[in-house]
């Protein structure tokens, strides 16, 4: 069971189900303007790389399919295991209709994730972007992100902030992170 949480809306991989996020007022996870980005140069001038510090996760928010409504708990989120498990993977532009994976990671991939690390609420961190066009867009306000995962559901009903929901995200696993419009 994978999904995919676009700015603000999720889609599930293995349907054509949409949701809206019910969280905390925010509509998109973005790049983290108040942090100066770090240029890399070759020794004759080139630009090599650009990393960016941004935030690429939050819990503790309910996602609302046609099927019922699905909780992401910030304790899923921050877990060490699911942080660690999106270092090293693929940015990409806007998500893969089917994920990242060995037949279409040269084709999408655009940079990766450096580093992971729980930031209040949520999970933020290090991504290097490694392609000009998409260094381009980054700047030219391309800044939302959007994270795309594996889970395993939990079937246990409950509330969060007087939203109903019928399952738990659990054991969430990274696939990649999306640049998107936010």
């Amino acid at each position: 069971h994978s999904v995919v949480a676009v700015s603000g809306l999720a889609r599930r991989q293995d349907s054509t189900v949409t949701a809206r996020n019910i969280d905390r007022g925010r509509l998109c996870i973005r790049v983290d303007s108040s942090r100066a980005p770090v240029r890399r140069y070759t020794a004759d001038g080139r630009l090599m790389h650009v990393d960016y510090y941004a935030t690429m996760g939050f819990g503790d928010v309910v996602q609302l399919y046609d099927d019922g409504a699905e909780f992401r708990p910030k304790g899923e989120v921050q877990d060490p295991e699911a942080m660690g498990s999106f270092v090293g993977l693929g940015i990409t532009v806007e998500h893969p209709d089917d994920g990242v994976d060995v037949d279409n990671a040269t084709q999408v991939n655009r940079g990766h994730i450096l580093s992971t690390c729980a930031d209040g609420d949520d999970m933020a961190g290090w991504i290097r972007v490694v392609d000009g066009r998409t260094i381009d867009r980054v700047d030219g306000g391309l800044v939302g992100l959007s994270c795309g995962y594996d889970l395993k559901v939990d079937n246990t009903p409950g509330e969060w902030n007087g939203v109903p929901y019928q399952r738990i995200q659990r054991r969430i696993r990274g696939n990649h992170v999306a640049l998107t419009r936010s």
